[in-house]
């Protein structure tokens, strides 16, 4: 049993705290330890970043933490962030994107059932809990986008606490889907959502990226960080239960079992990981969130893709549009087979058709010259009977004139 603490202790220090050298890569959390970091997770119990050649310390943050600006100063060398990492760029700090984890924010407003709250329309003259500023965007743009002014309600400052809610001190609040709806869930209190995405706000979210300097000066090791990291995210979307009871045992997660699990269900979902591939950035949303924040006045700056996105030399191909390759692949060949197969059948009853054709062509010649034949030989039968009956009636008339002579001379 003591063996198994120190295990468990030296594992969890040498994991999340740990004693660092120079060479450790520090990967700045942007919150507590749960199933929001299970790729990190994942990727060290694994040995996936030790493959690689790094060692790698995961750094827990918590309020007043900001992985941003610890990465910007250099107290980490990689962080994970919202969507507000776009701003950063936009206001010329050298921040680059390496991969978008969360596909589909799972920031939402939550409202209780009872309240009949269930439209952005309806939050008008409410108080509404979210953050101030920048961790605020996701909402105002929601609000902004729709026309409601921050004079048409009340903004609450957040402090994520469901009891808020509850006990009429808001009308809204802002909440991570994979959290408090759970916690409304188990107290039996029914509750309606407002989800951004549906009106066309639609961020990502945890999203590892590092500096300009280090992409420059290390491009190996980034290369290798961000590959180990989207091999850790692919082992914890297949392996959840797994990779909690790791969070739960390792990390000291705050979390129960059960929400830690709900959590994990509602984070792969969010991630679409079959079928888009883990990490994945598109540039079209990027440019779209950076207008977002550009129409909430927020920055002026211009978006350039190509300092803020980073494209690796590596490639991978979903499983999903995998499996879809491969089906449609099998399925081209098949219609190509059949196509072979139709084209060849048709070509030999063309072929058929040809050979009947002249068959009874020549067959219908032949018919008619032996009809025309046949023909002639009844009209020379029928002028040889005709003919015959003269000679008859000739021959009768012949005899009767000797029959009648003969009556007379024997009279």
């Amino acid at each position: 049993m003591v063996c198994e603490i120190l295990f468990s202790t030296y594992t969890y220090a040498e994991n999340s705290i740990g004693v660092e050298d120079d060479s450790t890569i520090v990967i700045q959390l942007k919150w507590k330890h749960q199933f929001q970091f299970a790729g990190f997770y994942a990727a060290l119990s694994q040995g996936y970043y030790a493959e690689e050649g790094y060692k790698v310390r995961l750094k827990e943050a918590g309020p007043g933490i900001n992985p941003i600006e610890e990465v910007l100063k250099e107290k980490a060398d990689y962080g994970v962030a919202n969507s507000e990492l776009i701003l950063y760029h936009l206001k010329g700090e050298p921040v680059v994107a390496l991969s978008a984890y969360i596909q589909h924010s799972p920031i939402v407003l939550l409202a209780l059932k009872e309240s009949q709250i269930a439209s952005p329309k309806d939050l008008l003259g409410k108080r509404i809990m979210f953050p101030e500023g920048v961790y605020g965007s996701n909402t105002l743009g929601l609000l902004n986008k729709l026309g409601i002014n921050q004079d048409q309600y009340t903004q609450v400052p957040l402090t994520y606490n469901v009891d808020d809610l509850i006990n009429g001190k808001v009308d809204a609040m802002v909440a991570y889907v994979t959290d408090q709806p759970y916690q409304l869930t188990q107290r039996g209190i029914a509750y309606n959502i407002i989800d951004p995405k549906e009106y066309g706000i639609d961020f990502y979210d945890d999203v590892l990226f590092t500096t300009e300097d280090k992409l420059s000066s290390s491009r190996q090791e980034v290369e290798a960080i961000v590959r180990a990291t989207q091999r850790g995210w692919q082992y914890a979307a297949s392996h959840p239960n797994e990779i909690v009871q790791l969070i739960i045992d390792q990390y000291k997660s705050e979390r129960s079992y059960n929400e830690l699990i709900h959590e994990a269900n509602a984070t792969i979902e969010l991630m679409v990981p079959k079928l888009v591939q883990v990490g994945h950035m598109n540039r079209e949303r990027w440019e779209s969130i950076a207008s977002t924040y550009q129409s909430l006045g927020m920055a002026e700056g211009q978006f350039d893709p190509e300092r803020f996105m980073f494209v690796s030399n590596d490639s991978a191909v979903p499983p999903l549009t995998r499996d879809l390759v491969q089906a449609l692949t099998i399925v081209v060949l098949i219609g190509l087979c059949v196509i072979a197969l139709m084209w060849h059948m048709n070509r030999r009853l063309k072929t058929l058709v040809a050979e009947k054709t002249m068959y009874l062509s020549k067959a219908n010649r032949e018919l008619m010259v032996y009809t025309k034949q046949l023909k002639q030989k009844e009209d020379e039968l029928y002028q040889l009977n005709k003919e015959l009956e003269q000679r008859i009636i000739g021959r009768t008339e012949t005899i009767n004139k000797i029959n009648h002579e003969l009556t007379q001379e024997i009279k």
